[in-house]
């Protein structure tokens, strides 16, 4: 008799260990978890941060550009218009 004591203290010492090592395995997997929907979140908004500055800045970049090529487009109509009065000044010259 002594012997099927001892058999189920160790069925139910074996059960409550796995029970036990089930349970504290879903724990960590919970928490692992967690954590990385946490570090995945942060991640997701350093990229949308990181987004948003570089669009900032290339819109930047693009108005300058805008601005830069209208002055030179202004300069190069200036330009041309003082070239085209220059030529008619000698056409009207070389005229008898």
């Amino acid at each position: 008799m002594q012997w099927v004591g001892a058999a189920i203290a160790l069925l139910l010492g074996l059960g409550g260990g796995y029970y036990f090592r089930r349970s504290l395995g879903e724990a960590k997997i919970g928490s692992a978890e967690a954590e990385a929907k946490r570090l995945l979140d942060e991640a997701v908004k350093a990229v949308d941060t990181k987004k948003r500055e570089v669009l900032l800045e290339a819109k930047g970049e693009a108005e300058n550009t805008r601005r830069s090529v209208g002055r030179e487009s202004v300069r190069s109509s200036a330009h041309r218009k003082t070239s085209v009065n220059k030529e008619e000044s000698l056409d009207r010259r070389q005229e008898p």
